[in-house]
C-alpha cells in the first residue's frame, strides 16, 4: 500500500511526497500523513501571493474565481475535505503532525487549518485539540501502540504544540505525553477509519531518514493490528 506524505519530504519508494495543495486526490490512498503547519503555510502562500502552487493537474492555484488556466483555492480546500472523508469512510488512516489551529483569512469566510478533517463520533477537532507550547520531548506511555516507534525514535525532538482535551472524547487512545503529563500523541476513530495525532517534529528536514524508518515500522504494526482485528471479527461472526 502506498502512503501520501503531505508537507514533509520523506524518502522511501512506497511514499508519495507532495504539498497539501499539489498532491493527487487523498481518497486514492489508504494512508495519509500531513504536516499541519506546512498545510497552513501553503494556503497562506496563495492568499499573500508569496509563493506559487499548482494542482496535481498542473493548474495554477489562485485565491479567486477559477478559469481555464487556474483553480480556486477555496474549491481545492473543499475538495481536500471531501477526499479525506472518503478515505476515512473506506477505513483509511490519517496521521497528523499537530500544530495549533489557525484561520487563514480571505479564503471564503476564513479557512480553519483542521476543517478538512471530519469529526469523530465523540471527537471534535476544534473542541478537543487544544493549543499548548511546552518544552520539547515526549514520554511513551503505551509501547504496544502501532505508532510508538515514532516516539521511540524521535522523543527528544518532538515539539509540544497541541494536546488532547481529556475531559472530552472517551474513545481516544493516548500513547504519548509531554514531560508534564498532557496527552500529545493519541488515536481517535473517525467513521470507519482512524486518525492519529503526533507531536510536531522540531527539525524534520534533519531527521528525514529517521522519520521514514519510524513511519515504516508504524505502518507495519498498524497493518498487523488491523489484520488481527479483522481475523477476530470473522471468528466471532
Amino acid at each position: 500500500m502506498r502512503t501520501l506524505i503531505a508537507g514533509i519530504a520523506v524518502p522511501h519508494f512506497s511514499f508519495d511526497n507532495a504539498s497539501f495543495l499539489s498532491a493527487p486526490s487523498f481518497s486514492e490512498y489508504g494512508r495519509l500523513v500531513v504536516d499541519l503547519g506546512a498545510a497552513a503555510r501553503a494556503a497562506q502562500d496563495i492568499v499573500e501571493g508569496t509563493a506559487p502552487h499548482t494542482t496535481y493537474g498542473g493548474q495554477a492555484i489562485v485565491n479567486g474565481k477559477p478559469s481555464a488556466h487556474a483553480f480556486g483555492l477555496e474549491d481545492l480546500l473543499d475538495m481536500r475535505r471531501r477526499e479525506t472523508a472518503r478515505l476515512l469512510e473506506g477505513g483509511g488512516l490519517v496521521v497528523v503532525f499537530g500544530q495549533p489551529e489557525v484561520v487563514v483569512p480571505d479564503v471564503g469566510d476564513g479557512w480553519a487549518s483542521y476543517s478538512w478533517l471530519p469529526n469523530g463520533e465523540d471527537f471534535d477537532w476544534s473542541r478537543d485539540l487544544l493549543p499548548g507550547f511546552g518544552m520539547p520531548g515526549a514520554v511513551l506511555t503505551d509501547a504496544d501502540h502501532p505508532f510508538a516507534p515514532v516516539v521511540e525514535a524521535l522523543a527528544s525532538r518532538l515539539a509540544y504544540r497541541v494536546y488532547l482535551n481529556e475531559d472530552g472524547p472517551a474513545s481516544a487512545r493516548v500513547f504519548c505525553r509531554s514531560s508534564g503529563g498532557v496527552a500529545t500523541g493519541f488515536e481517535v476513530s473517525v467513521g470507519a477509519g482512524h486518525a492519529i495525532v503526533l507531536p510536531a517534529i522540531e527539525k524534520p528536514v534533519s531527521d528525514r531518514q529517521v522519520i521514514s524508518e519510524a513511519l515504516l515500522r508504524c505502518f507495519e504494526r498498524w497493518e498487523s493490528r488491523t489484520q488481527s482485528v479483522e481475523w477476530v471479527s470473522k471468528e466471532v461472526s
